[in-house]
């Protein structure tokens, strides 16, 4: 490529950068930038029917979907960049029935819910200060509250979780960030009424 047609594209980008400026009101690399959008504000709720928080900013101001928090003593730990999940069983007794296929069911229980949080903390350099927060709400010994949208749809209102565990697996190779999982189990406050 010659020099004569390096210097025509050089050109033909600044005009079309400056075209792009034009239209969105401003230069893209002043601090400043706000992109104009004359369009219809976005749909996307920020709270679930249930009163839970779905969408909430970074420090960035970035949305992010379903931010998963643990409550301990009015202290919020928001576990960084995670995903959840939850199981549930029931405890059923099945009776076999003598000259009859199949089994009669009867439902006892149903057991404590599972759950799992799986993340990674991220950092510009080694992210230690999330790690150390993971680590404090983990050696908490007494049931603490979870904030989210999925699992309060299957919690009642005054259930708490215990940490079961944590795995901090190895990152090979990578500086800014760590791996983490936290296996929690639901717990039931109960009144126990002796006559």
């Amino acid at each position: 490529m010659s020099v004569f047609s390096v210097y025509d594209i050089i050109k033909k980008a600044q005009a079309a950068a400056a075209t792009v400026d034009t239209l969105l009101g401003a230069k893209i690399g002043d601090p400043k930038f706000k992109p104009k959008y004359d369009g219809p504000a976005a749909n996307e709720r920020e709270s679930s029917n249930l009163g839970s928080t779905l969408r909430k900013r970074d420090a960035n101001g970035r949305w992010y979907f379903m931010p998963v928090v643990l409550v301990y003593k009015g202290k919020e730990y928001e576990m960084p960049n995670s995903l959840i999940s939850i199981r549930g069983r029931k405890n059923i007794v099945s009776t076999p029935m003598v000259g009859r296929k199949g089994t009669v069911k009867e439902l006892i229980s149903i057991e404590d819910y599972e759950i799992r949080i799986q993340g990674v903390a991220l950092d510009t350099d080694w992210p230690d200060d999330q790690l150390a927060a993971i680590k404090e709400i983990y050696t908490v010994n007494e049931s603490v509250q979870l904030k989210c949208a999925l699992t309060d749809i299957f919690m009642d209102e005054e259930d708490m979780v215990v940490i079961k565990s944590i795995d901090i697996p190895e990152m090979k190779g990578v500086e800014h960030a760590q791996t983490y999982s936290l296996e929690l189990e639901t717990d039931r406050s109960f009144e126990l009424i002796m006559d």
